[in-house]
């Protein structure tokens, strides 16, 4: 996966993440109808490695396994290598993606 630059303090970027699983020996999206709970678990990259959730909202349609969350404002508020999983329950079970990164940069902030 490559890894995509965002800024420190941007807001309104969408993350996206399509999801997909080995069924019958070949890779296919992974259905989110029916999900619970569908949620990114973003790592920051400080040397606390606190560990924040958001919800993730399931693109249409919903067996094309894409979930998205816009980043909020003040939510990029470390510089860093970040980690990314999606958490997704649903009735049949509970599921966490692979890892993602993603790096944020600083940025210059005039006094």
């Amino acid at each position: 996966m490559p890894v995509i630059k965002l800024r420190k303090l941007d807001e309104g970027t969408e993350v996206i993440l399509a999801l997909t699983e080995i069924s019958n020996g070949a890779v296919q999206a992974f259905d989110l109808t029916g999900a619970t709970t569908t949620e990114f678990l973003f790592r920051k990259p400080t040397a606390a490695r606190t560990v924040v959730a958001k919800v993730a909202s399931v693109v249409a349609p919903a067996a094309d396994g894409k979930l998205s969350y816009v980043t909020e404002n003040g939510f990029l508020d470390e510089a860093g290598r970040w980690i990314i999983y999606a958490h997704v329950v649903n009735p049949n079970g509970e599921w966490h993606s692979e890892r993602g990164e993603f790096v944020v940069e600083d940025i210059i902030v005039a006094p």
